[in-house]
């Protein structure tokens, strides 16, 4: 696949922290082979104890995917809270006092 196929689904993210970018890439590119891993443990290995291992690899990837995938959206994430006249506020961390947007 080019390099611009696999920058495509992180771009439309619209993602602006290069940090955050970074990991939802590795993300999305652990996450596609998931699937060829699982293929491959379930139709060409014959021993049981080789596919389980096979498969079990492809979880474990799946498990990091998740966790990269996850710090990516809290690096990234827009926390639009209300103050109490209704004005839409900003926050880019969960813990942080939120500002008024102009």
């Amino acid at each position: 696949m080019p390099f611009e196929a696999k920058l495509k689904p992180i771009t439309n993210l619209k993602i602006e922290n290069p940090y955050a970018k970074s990991k939802a890439m590795a993300a999305f590119e652990i996450s596609s082979h998931v699937a060829r891993r699982t293929s491959e443990g379930y139709v060409p290995i014959q021993e049981w104890e080789d596919y389980i291992t096979v498969v079990s690899a492809a979880h474990e990837m799946m498990r990091i995917s998740a966790k990269l995938a996850d710090e990516a959206r809290e690096d990234t994430v827009t926390r639009q809270p209300h103050a109490k006249d209704g004005t839409t506020m900003r926050k880019m961390k969960l813990i942080e006092k939120p500002s008024k947007t102009i």
